[in-house]
């Protein structure tokens, strides 16, 4: 198991990294918890030479969606107002989640890269709509305050 970053700027892909793993930033645990699959352990049987497990549901056919945000830092500096950590369950059958990926006190550079995420938001829910309008009414009532 393995994932691909890559950006695509003026109509042609540029491959940043390949990696070993499934997908990083925390996608691997949204996506485990949406498939409702212990994706790790799969992937761990499969390197073990044994098949995966029966059952696992089609991701097209879950009736569940994700909606993943990062919060990036815009300038360099130091973080100096974020949300605190989030696990909610939303009317509707909403699960919104936050986690910060800088604490406030923590400098840094600008990138341009996921380096300057500073948190990610998440949510998974019965439709695109309502995950989608949970994650954009949290990060449009939070604050996230970076600073010289």
């Amino acid at each position: 198991a393995c994932h691909t970053e890559f950006v695509v700027d003026g109509g042609r892909a540029r491959i940043i990294e390949v990696n070993y793993r499934l997908i990083g930033d925390t996608m691997d645990l949204i996506c485990s918890e949406l498939l409702g699959v212990d994706l790790f352990a799969a992937v761990i049987r499969l390197h073990l030479g044994e098949p995966l497990p029966d059952g696992l549901p089609c991701p097209a056919e879950l009736g569940r969606q994700a909606r993943i945000h990062y919060v990036t830092a815009d300038r360099e500096g130091t973080l100096y107002e974020s949300p605190a950590e989030l696990s909610a369950d939303l009317p509707g059958g909403v699960r919104l989640g936050h986690r910060r990926l800088r604490d406030p006190g923590v400098s840094a550079p600008l990138h341009g890269t996921n380096r300057d995420y500073l948190s990610v938001v998440h949510a998974l829910g019965p439709s695109a709509e309502s995950v989608r309008t949970a994650v954009e009414d949290f990060v449009g009532s939070s604050r996230w305050s970076v600073g010289a």
